[in-house]
């Protein structure tokens, strides 16, 4: 969840090993891993929005890295559906990352 609203929702298994939603791949990047050392954990960045004053389109959008890096203005303008990411029956994603939208075919 993030801000409120499920960005992505699969089985245990697959949100540790496959998981699609940028915050969600944040999330598991910050976790520290036993035997490794490292001079810093992974953040994401930015600052968590208001929940009274959400931005428009994506709440993580402003801060999405992967919004960025294929410059994707629709997800500072509309908020996806939570939809089935294509054959994996069960793995629900928020995100324009994996949904076409008005004739764009979504990156992954």
């Amino acid at each position: 969840m993030y801000a409120g609203r499920i960005v992505e929702q699969a089985n245990t298994d697959d949100i540790f090993h496959n998981a699609k939603h940028p915050y969600t791949m944040g999330l598991l990047k910050s976790i520290p891993v036993i035997g490794e050392r490292t001079d810093k954990l992974d953040v994401i960045p930015g600052v968590v929005p208001s929940l009274i004053d959400l931005p428009a389109g994506c709440s993580f959008a402003p801060r999405c890295r992967q919004r960025v890096e294929h410059d994707m203005s629709i997800c500072t303008e509309i908020d996806p559906e939570l939809k089935t990411v294509s054959n994996e029956e069960g793995h629900l994603v928020r995100c324009w990352l994996y949904h076409d939208y008005d004739g764009h075919e979504a990156p992954y």
